[in-house]
């Protein structure tokens, strides 16, 4: 029954491991209770993530674009001068020195060209910036610009505000005695391209002016100061561009056609119903020029 305490049996080994846990090393026992007072340092959390922000630009910046546009048509206007000497020679239209540049204005030819010059640099600026701010905070160009269709009722009231506007306009103007624009008249009277007008007029000038100022600054203002700022800040620079073409009885006529297309943008939610309405005006204003002056 009893066995041999033999070295390397099993007797030998049970001894020696109770032998082991009955008397530790001290050392053991140090590291056991070092061991169980042990609380890790807390775990360095990461900052918090910060998403860029996710918006037009700014305000401020918006009002920087639109003074960089105004500067550009400086140089726009200096170009088209250029290109309008060129244009005389080839057309027969009297020199620049006999024409003089403070005739300019009332050259149909030199309206076209200057349009068509100035709606480009207008056009590779906006682009510029409106993806440039897409590619910084990952705002959609189409939201930026406001590229959706418009409801139809939005539409439908857009064409009426606008019939309003001519029907109120013109009884105004009658009442008052205004004479035409003798701006007008010069322009439509003096072009030797007349398609090339027209299509300045119905279409370059709608679609740049609105882009611009009913479509990339309306939105920088809006997001900062809200709509009634937005339209506020959107038609009284688009009327200062026509201060030298028109009386000031149609400056005040401008300035209401430019609230008017502010209020379209904001009740539509689109570019594309001011843009119509600023196509359909050009349009009449011009058959009108052309057809009964």
């Amino acid at each position: 029954m009893n066995e041999e305490l033999k070295p390397g049996s099993d007797i030998e080994a049970r001894g020696q491991g109770v032998a082991d846990n009955a008397c530790p090393p001290s050392g053991a026992v140090f590291n056991q209770a070092k061991i169980a007072n042990f609380s890790p340092p807390p775990y360095p959390h990461p900052p918090p993530y910060k998403a860029r922000p996710r918006g037009p630009w700014g305000f401020w910046v918006t009002m920087g674009w639109m003074i960089l546009a105004l500067a550009l048509s400086m140089l726009a206007g200096f170009v088209s001068i250029i290109f309008y000497a060129a244009w005389a020679n080839v057309s027969g239209d009297a020199p620049l020195k006999d024409l003089g540049f403070q005739n300019l204005a009332y050259e149909g030819d030199f309206l076209w060209i200057s349009t068509a010059i100035n709606g480009h640099l207008w056009i590779c600026l906006m682009v510029f910036a409106v993806f440039t701010r897409a590619c910084l905070s990952g705002f959609p160009a189409s939201e930026y610009m406001a590229l959706k269709k418009p409801a139809r009722l939005d539409v439908l009231l857009g064409v009426m505000a606008l019939g309003a506007y001519y029907v109120g306009s013109e009884k105004l103007i009658d009442y008052f005695n205004v004479p035409e624009p003798a701006w007008m008249l010069g322009v439509y009277r003096s072009a030797d391209c007349v398609p090339c007008l027209l299509f300045a007029v119905v279409v370059i000038a709608p679609l740049v002016e609105e882009s611009f100022f009913r479509g990339f600054v309306y939105k920088g203002v809006e997001n900062r100061l809200g709509p009634f700022w937005a339209v506020a800040f959107t038609a009284v620079p688009w009327t200062l561009i026509h201060l030298g073409q028109y009386e000031p009885a149609y400056i005040v006529s401008i300035l209401c056609l430019g609230v008017l297309f502010g209020l379209a943008r904001w009740k539509s939610g689109s570019i594309f119903l001011p843009l119509a309405l600023h196509a359909i005006n050009n349009s009449i204003a011009s058959f009108q020029m052309i057809l009964f002056y």
